[in-house]
């Protein structure tokens, strides 16, 4: 019951870093965002990038917190674990293809 906790609580702070994101609050910078060489050469790449992906995390950590809460309690404790790393990579799968757009 303790990983489902840490995860949980992991899908929330996920989904609170995502928001600033979605709303295309975060300045291109070296430390927070979806960073690649191509968002950081152009605001117009930036903030469209940005917030395509903080869509993506949003959804994948409710998704990953919404299913991490559903499961069995006998469900082995990588289960939950493996709902968000899964989400995670989902999400920034989907975030790489949808920067190929600007190229």
């Amino acid at each position: 019951m303790e990983v489902r906790f840490f995860v949980i609580a992991a899908c929330v702070l996920i989904a609170v870093l995502s928001v600033p994101l979605v709303l295309r609050r975060v300045p291109p910078n070296a430390l927070y965002g979806f960073r690649t060489p191509l968002t950081r050469s152009s605001p117009e790449i930036w903030y469209p990038a940005n917030a395509y992906a903080g869509k993506a995390l949003l959804a994948a950590a409710a998704v990953a917190g919404v299913a991490t809460w559903l499961l069995p309690a006998d469900a082995a404790d990588w289960m939950p674990v493996a709902l968000l790393v899964a989400g995670v990579v989902v999400a920034t799968v989907a975030a790489f293809l949808h920067l190929q757009n600007y190229r």
